[in-house]
C-alpha cells in the first residue's frame, strides 16, 4: 500500500499553523470507503491517512456514510451471481430462504407414526378385573 499521507509539494500547501493541508484523491476515497465498509473505526481510518478524525469527517462524509452499504452491495451481488449460476446449490437455497420466504419442511411430523400398538405380557395370575384396571387403550377420536 502506498504512503497515503504525503508531504506537501510546496509551501503553499501548509497552513499558518505548519500543518499540511489534506489532499483528497481517488485512492484516499477508495481507502476510506473500503476501510469503513470493512468495519474499521473512524479514528483508525484517520490514522491510516495521517489526518485527524475531524478532517476525515470533513472530507469523506459520503464515504463514511456509504461504506458499509457498498460492501453489503458487493457481497450481495457476489452471492446472487453464485446463486443464479446454478452451480452453487447452497447459495441458491440461502437466497430462496432469505429473499423468497422458502423454509424447510417439518420432517418431524412426517416421521411420527400414526398408530402405535403396545402389547403387555401379564402373568397368568392377574384376574380379568385387574386387567381391566390397567387397560391403556386410548379413548376418543384416535381409538379404532
Amino acid at each position: 500500500m502506498s504512503d497515503i499521507a504525503e508531504a506537501p509539494d510546496d509551501e503553499s500547501d501548509v497552513d499558518k499553523g505548519g500543518r499540511p493541508w489534506h489532499k483528497v484523491t481517488d485512492e484516499t476515497r477508495r481507502v476510506v470507503l473500503e476501510a469503513i465498509g470493512l468495519g474499521l473505526q473512524q479514528n483508525n481510518v484517520a490514522r491510516l491517512l495521517g489526518i485527524s478524525p475531524k478532517t476525515l469527517r470533513r472530507h469523506y462524509r459520503h464515504e463514511i456514510d456509504t461504506g458499509i452499504d457498498q460492501v453489503n452491495l458487493d457481497v450481495a451481488r457476489a452471492l446472487y451471481t453464485r446463486a443464479s449460476s446454478g452451480k452453487d446449490t447452497i447459495a441458491s437455497i440461502f437466497m430462496l430462504k432469505a429473499r423468497a420466504g422458502w423454509k424447510e419442511a417439518s420432517s418431524q411430523e412426517a416421521a411420527l407414526p400414526q398408530k402405535i400398538e403396545v402389547t403387555f405380557a401379564l402373568p397368568e395370575s392377574v384376574t380379568e378385573e385387574k386387567k381391566a384396571m390397567i387397560d391403556v387403550t386410548p379413548r376418543g377420536d384416535s381409538a379404532e
